[in-house]
Formats: C-alpha cells, structure tokens, sequence
C-alpha cells in the first residue's frame, strides 16, 4: 500500500510516499517558495545519497501537486495517481471537534474553515494543501491532527484559571502541538528502554517540550494554539497577556496586529532582528545579543524540563529531536550542563558526534538516559492512516 504524505506550509509543500506496511519511504521531498520566481524542489529516492533539484517556480499548491505527480512518474514511484491507495496530510489545530484522524470530505474542508483562527499561520496552508491534493488523487484523504496525541492530559493540566464556562462554550484549554512528533521518539525511547517517565524536546523553529508518563502525554508547553511555551524562531513563547495588551495599546495595534506581532515578529526575531538560529550561533561570543537569544532559548527549555521532572516525580530518559535538537551540538550542551541535579552525566565527546542522527548523549553511569532522535512525523501520519485503513 502507497500512501502520500503531505505537509503544506503557506508557500510550501513537503511531500513523501511510503510503502506500507514495510514502512518504506520511497520518495520524500519539498517545494519551497511557492507563488514565488524562484521557487524549486528538491526531492530524494529511496537508495539515493543525493537530492535532486528543479529550479522551476510553483504559482500555487496545485501547480505544486501536479509537478509533484510528474516527478513521481518520471522516476517511476507510481505509472498512475490511482497508485496511490490514501493521503494523510498534518493536522495542526482542528479545534475541539477534529482530535482524531478525520476522512476528509467536502463538508470537512468548508466545516475546518472555521478553525483558521486556532491555527493563523498553519490551518489556511494546510487546506490549500487539501484543495490541491484532492483535485489529482481520488482515493481517500485524511487529517492526522498534532492535538490527538495530548488528548490524555488531565483536566488540571489543560484548564485555564479562567472560567470553565467560558472555555467549555468556546473550546479555550491547552491543545498542544507537535504530538505527532512526540508520538513518535517517545514510543522509540520506549523501545530502547521500556515505558517509563521521559520528556521530549522537540526544538526546532517551532518549540515544544512534552511530559510522558508510560506513552501518555501528561503535560505539553504549547497550548491553546502553537504561541505558548518555549521562544521560538518568530513566536513569543509564554508572555504576560497583559503586556500584549499594553503593547497594542502603546502601539496603537489591532487584534489582527498584535497576533501578528505575537505570531511572526517575536522570538528569535524579535530579540535579535533573524528568525534564523543558525545566524545566531555563529555571532555567539561576538554579539551579546546573540549571546542574549541564545541564553534565554536554553534558560526556557531548562525550566521545562525541570518543570516536567516535578510533574512526573522523576524522569528516566530526556530526549532531544527536530531541527536545533538533532543539529545541534552546543545547544544541547548547554541544556544538560543545568541538569545534574537531576542525575544527569552528560558525555561530551559522543555529543560531538552527533549530527541528525540517533545517538545516546549520557554515559553509562548517568541515572537519566539523554539520547538524540531524529523524528519521523510523516512515518507517524502513515501509521496512522494505515491503521484506519485496515
């Protein structure tokens, strides 16, 4: 069974095929952007060192998705669209209707509509993405929703102190994000060291940090839409709401403004004038600013992670994942240097290694297992559709 995964972004689209139950990627790859005159994709084959790259400009998703088909024809991934038996595309924020994977049919997309304002920056991108994808491949589409994986936190975890009234009427409580992604490493922690007490750090250009008690999420950083939590590539993080309310004021902001400020100027931008983490680690030691961004980044995640510790009474294994987490040497470093007191024996030296790739970060005589995982979020969705399927 071939199932398509896709990823759309508001002028991107990441795709893969793979091959269920062998749970073979076949091919995976990305446009970038779209609607612009230099767009490209690069796409890589299952066997393959090397990505290829077209340097052909999309005008929009569907353009996208038809060039897609051809390249999947030209290297012989599929002869037919009807090769293709489902489609599972990621679910950011279906609200508090659309938790579980969800056929999609025409009602669903006019109904999800109304869930843009849960996810500003992410649902718009995803039905673009549905719209195209739907108008080729006429076998069933699904949303794989990031939200389903948090659904077995605790009342006490995902209420507001504000009135329940309220937030039950109008769907206001802690979501979390990046479950997919969750899912996945814990459940390959698990394999390593059996169920028991781990935090994941997914640390990318969108952060979160989960608790997970025996495969259940207990407690996630992200909340009621992916703002909340840790600073991130353009988002704030966690901030007094009455200081975006005296900002807008001072600032003479709309409701519109303010999100946008909230949404796309903040965070690394905001602190340091580049979303980019990168153009901040190579100014660390030589700008202060950086040195700024960078610190309150690894004092965030520190906090968390202490936080989640007390939350679990313990934890037995901390895992780091997504782009800064797998690339990043120093940051994590850093973040295990503040966490000796919970047992943790960092090793430097394999560390060091690590670049993208599965590696264990502790040493032997460490009571916390800190390993490196990469993530599989689309592995994840076609598990996922696979097992509606049957």
């Amino acid at each position: 069974m071939k199932i398509l995964i896709v990823n759309a972004g508001s002028s991107s689209l990441k795709f893969q095929v793979i091959d269920m139950p062998s749970e073979k990627v076949l091919v995976s790859g990305l446009f970038e952007v779209i609607g612009g005159s230099n767009g490209f994709v690069k796409y890589k084959l299952d066997g393959q060192k090397d990505k290829k790259t077209i340097n052909k400009p999309c005008a929009d998703h569907t353009e996208a998705a038809n060039m897609m088909v051809q390249i999947l024809k030209d290297e012989k991934v599929i002869t037919d669209p009807n090769e293709i038996s489902a489609v599972g595309h990621r679910g950011i924020h279906g609200g508090p209707k659309y938790i579980n994977t969800t056929l999609i049919t025409d009602e669903i997309v006019k109904d999800f509509r109304n869930y843009f304002e849960y996810a500003p920056l992410h649902n718009p991108a995803a039905i673009m993405g549905v719209e195209a994808i739907r108008k080729i491949f006429k076998c069933p589409n699904y949303f794989v929703f990031d939200t389903s994986f948090h659904q077995t936190m605790p009342k006490k975890a995902y209420y507001y102190g504000i009135s329940l009234e309220d937030q039950d009427k109008y769907g206001v409580r802690r979501y979390g994000f990046h479950g997919l992604s969750h899912k996945y490493v814990s459940k390959e922690a698990t394999k390593l060291y059996g169920e028991g007490k781990v935090i994941v750090c997914h640390l990318g250009s969108g952060s979160s940090i989960t608790a997970i008690n025996n495969g259940k999420s207990v407690d996630t950083s992200m909340g009621f839409t992916p703002l909340e939590g840790l600073i991130m590539c353009t988002r704030s993080g966690d901030i007094d709401p009455q200081a975006v309310l005296f900002l807008a004021k001072k600032k003479g902001m709309s409701h519109e403004e303010a999100i946008n400020y909230l949404q796309k100027q903040s965070g690394f931008k905001g602190i340091y004038g580049s979303a980019d983490m990168r153009d901040i680690m190579v100014n660390l030691g030589k700008d202060p600013i950086a040195d700024l961004a960078f610190d309150m980044f690894v004092y965030r995640v520190v906090k968390y992670i202490g936080s989640y510790a007390a939350v679990l009474n313990g934890v037995d294994t901390i895992c780091f994942t997504a782009g800064i987490g797998e690339r990043d040497k120093l940051t994590r470093e850093k973040i295990c240097e503040s966490l000796t007191y919970l047992g943790v024996d960092f090793d430097k030296e394999a560390n060091n290694k690590i670049f993208a790739e599965f590696g264990v970060i502790s040493t032997k005589k460490s009571k916390v297992n800190v390993v490196v995982i990469p993530t599989n979020e689309e592995l994840e969705i076609a598990k996922e559709v696979y097992d509606t399927i049957k």
